[in-house]
């Protein structure tokens, strides 16, 4: 695990460099168990890649979680991360080759849809590290995010220990009924983040448990919530994209207003590109 104490030292020193900002978000007071519906429970595996979903105790995930080389590593990479503080919040390690990667590797083939938009057959740039790469995640007590997931791409969650909080937003939903028209990202991030219970109808909730397989879909904001008072909260997860006409309409949203916002988009355009090939 000396890459994972690595990681850590690099994360602490990468924190202690960058000023503190105070802010403050009225969503992350909100009862989310009181204001908003539960996203949809499932007995199997999800055949929908636009919904958010969950399997409660998924049968693999439990067998996943009993290995004892991986309940070892998740342990490690808690411990690890809880060294590094309350500032940093939110916590990932870059599984490396070998036998827990492996395992986890193999858990997540079973719940993957059965065509996934692959990225290395279209040139772009990074794709085979993009989608090569499984993560431990790891959250600190009292951690609020809201955000897009990495790549605003589809993503899997088996969760391990502790519990958080989450949030996913349709982003299709929330521009035609709350931020309509042609808007900067940041816009959109701004009104999700000033949010309040009355606004919440058209969110999705879920509280997730160790052994949970969640599903967040392509292009879905999540806010992301752990009790000050919780323990170590960490899991496994996966990006990935499918090969799907409504993911690829979703990432061309998240495009559309990264392009407002004036950013580099260059490798999104190709994404978005190849989606379109893809599905043709």
């Amino acid at each position: 695990m000396k890459a994972i104490r690595d990681q850590a030292k690099d994360a602490a020193e990468k924190i202690k460099a960058k000023a503190k900002e105070s802010t403050q978000e009225p969503i992350f007071a909100v009862d989310f168990a009181a204001s908003v519906p539960a996203v949809p429970q499932l007995s199997e595996l999800g055949t929908t890649w636009a919904e958010p979903w969950v399997v409660k105790s998924w049968s693999a995930a439990n067998g996943l979680l009993a290995e004892p080389n991986i309940k070892k590593s998740l342990d490690t990479f808690a411990s690890q991360y809880r060294k590094l503080g309350e500032a940093s919040g939110r916590h990932q390690y870059n599984l490396q080759a070998g036998g827990v990667k492996d395992m986890v590797d193999g858990v997540c083939k079973q719940a993957m849809p059965k065509q996934c938009f692959d990225l290395t057959e279209h040139g772009v740039e990074g794709a085979e590290k993009f989608m090569g790469a499984t993560w431990f995640y790891g959250f600190w007590p009292g951690m609020t995010f809201c955000g897009l997931q990495p790549n605003a791409a589809s993503q899997f969650r088996v969760h391990a220990k502790g519990q958080v909080k989450i949030l996913v937003l349709d982003l299709k939903s929330l521009c035609e009924k709350k931020v309509p028209g042609q808007v900067p990202f940041t816009n959109v991030h701004s009104y999700v983040n000033k949010m309040t219970a009355e606004v919440l109808a058209d969110c999705q909730k879920e509280g997730v448990h160790p052994a949970d397989l969640l599903f967040i879909p392509t292009g879905a904001i999540t806010v992301e919530v752990c009790e000050p008072a919780c323990g170590e909260v960490c899991g496994v997860r996966k990006s990935f994209f499918p090969l799907d006409a409504t993911a690829s309409a979703l990432y061309k949203i998240v495009l559309q207003q990264f392009k407002l916002d004036g950013r580099n988009v260059g490798q999104m355009e190709a994404v978005a590109a190849g989606f379109t090939k893809a599905l043709a």
